[in-house]
C-alpha cells in the first residue's frame, strides 16, 4: 500500500524514514513489539487518520497516524503523533530496536 518513495514522519527524531522498504520494516517491527488497538479510522479521498492505543510492557500512549495518498492511491506520507509526552519518551525506549528509528 506504500508508494515507492513513501515518507514516515515518526516520533523518534527529526529526520523521517524515506522509501517503502524502510517504512514497511519500521511499521512491521512496531506491530511485533507493541500491542496496538485502533479506536477510530477516518477516511477521505486522499487523506486518512487512525486513532489508536499503543502499549509496550506497562507503557501506554494514545496515538494518531495521519496518512496522505498519492495520485495512484498509494500511501505517500504518514505522520505519527503520540501523547502524553512522558509516556511517549518511555515508548521510545521500548521501541529503540526498530531499525532507523533510534532516538
Amino acid at each position: 500500500m506504500f508508494a515507492e518513495n513513501a515518507v514516515l514522519n515518526n516520533p523518534f527524531g527529526d529526520e523521517p524514514l524515506i522509501g517503502r522498504e524502510s517504512v514497511v520494516e519500521a511499521e512491521q517491527t512496531v506491530h511485533r513489539l507493541a500491542d496496538l488497538s485502533y479506536k477510530e479510522i477516518l477516511s477521505g479521498e486522499t487523506h486518512h487518520a487512525a486513532s489508536f492505543r499503543l502499549q509496550s510492557e506497562d507503557t501506554v500512549v494514545n496515538a494518531m497516524d495521519y496518512a496522505r495518498g498519492d495520485a495512484d492511491g498509494k500511501i505517500a506520507e504518514v505522520t505519527i503523533w503520540w501523547r502524553p509526552l512522558p509516556s511517549a519518551v518511555e515508548m521510545q525506549g521500548h521501541l529503540a530496536q526498530v531499525p532507523g528509528l533510534q532516538p
